[in-house]
């Protein structure tokens, strides 16, 4: 889990400096199509995240001369709050670019609704729920009677226990959910007052864990095909894959956890040629960053997470995934059905906040008038 933001890792005190060195170096004019600086939004610094992509900007910036400038935000709405006020160019999220598109969850209230987002680029992550392997946990069903983190700060982490319980065939009566801030899941897990909580497979804090107290990853696969038949709706970004790295996995050990996209996104009216530019830096670019930091690599275009997606994709993305023949029919067709929803989406949040503005309970509101008046095309 990332530290404040006012705290860097050695680490990500290196990449920063290297910012610095990298800006120095750069070429004197840009590469064609992209501007002198750009300003992107993402994770605390000190966050694996924020470590991977200031790798990636650094590389960018030596080999193109656009300077790029990070942002670090600690929640999903200051990082899209950034994006929507201008403040920054693009942005580096989680899961609130979806909720951001569908006005869900932090964005369900009368200053936010709907916003439209595009996808730029789609580097994903794996996740999934850690335990210590003294604990004798081997899978989520064994969690029953036990205590999993439950973040203060953390809805769509929340939404993930919850699914993960419920594919285990469990519900949040079956385990004991235990409120804690996500800065206290580490030392959490090590006083045993928590025996296991949801994360990333890589980054510093669970390294350092791992290293004390040797950490398991509890698999997601091998439930019958029904206990899977909400994920489209729960979580309809996210797939069952293979991890193919993580903090304390052994040789040979590959556990299917929650893969999905944290991906680079940007307000619907950023230039197409800059957008594209972009993507042809980030794809030609790999090779320069891709070993980096500890991941890096998933920004490379072999490693990014196209399908499935819950948000149109940017035109100056689709024209160069097109240029370098990624662009699939059934992209076309699920980008077609996104574009329809945004605008239906605009249509109907001033027609159901004047039937229930002020509502305490705005949130459940609007999820039960979608439901009702605007259903969700399957991904």
């Amino acid at each position: 889990m990332p530290p404040s933001p006012t705290t860097m890792s050695r680490r990500g005190f290196f990449i920063a400096a290297l910012g610095g060195l990298a800006a120095a170096c750069a070429p004197a004019h840009p590469a064609g199509g992209l501007p002198r600086q750009l300003v992107w939004s993402t994770f605390t610094s000190g966050s694996s995240m924020y470590n991977d992509l200031a790798a990636v900007a650094n590389s960018l910036t030596a080999r193109t001369g656009t300077r790029v400038r990070i942002l670090p935000a600690a929640t999903g709405v200051s990082r899209l709050s950034a994006l929507f006020a201008g403040v920054c160019d693009y942005a580096r999220v989680g899961e609130e670019y979806a909720f951001a598109f569908e006005g869900s969850e932090e964005f369900a209230s009368e200053h936010w609704g709907p916003r439209p987002v595009r996808l730029v680029w789609t580097p994903g992550n794996v996740f999934g729920l850690l335990v210590l392997r003294s604990s004798g946990i081997e899978r989520i069903e064994d969690l029953k009677g036990r205590r999993v983190a439950w973040p203060l700060a953390g809805s769509s982490t929340r939404r993930k226990i919850a699914l993960l319980l419920r594919t285990a065939g469990l519900s949040a009566e079956d385990v004991r959910l235990v409120e804690i801030t996500e800065k206290g899941l580490v030392d959490g897990i090590k006083a045993g007052q928590i025996d296991a909580f949801y994360t990333v497979v890589t980054g510093p804090r669970i390294e350092e864990l791992n290293s004390e107290r040797p950490v398991r990853w509890l698999p997601v696969d091998g439930y019958p095909d029904d206990a899977y038949a909400h994920w489209p709706l729960e979580a309809p970004m996210a797939a069952a894959e293979p991890a193919d790295r993580g903090v304390g996995l052994k040789d040979g050990e590959a556990p299917v956890l929650m893969r999905y996209a944290l991906p680079l996104v940007a307000a619907p009216e950023r230039p197409t040629d800059e957008v594209a530019a972009l993507c042809r830096a980030l794809d030609e670019n790999a090779e320069h960053y891709a070993s980096a930091s500890v991941d890096a690599d998933r920004f490379a275009p072999e490693n990014l997470v196209l399908w499935p997606f819950v948000a149109p994709y940017h035109p100056g993305a689709v024209a160069y995934l097109e240029e370098t023949g990624r662009w699939e029919p059934r992209f076309r067709e699920r980008q077609a059905e996104l574009l329809e929803r945004e605008e239906r989406l605009a249509e109907e949040w001033p027609l159901f906040l004047e039937r229930h503005g002020g509502a305490p309970d705005l949130q459940e509101r609007w999820g039960e008038w979608k439901r009702s008046r605007l259903p969700q095309p399957a991904a």
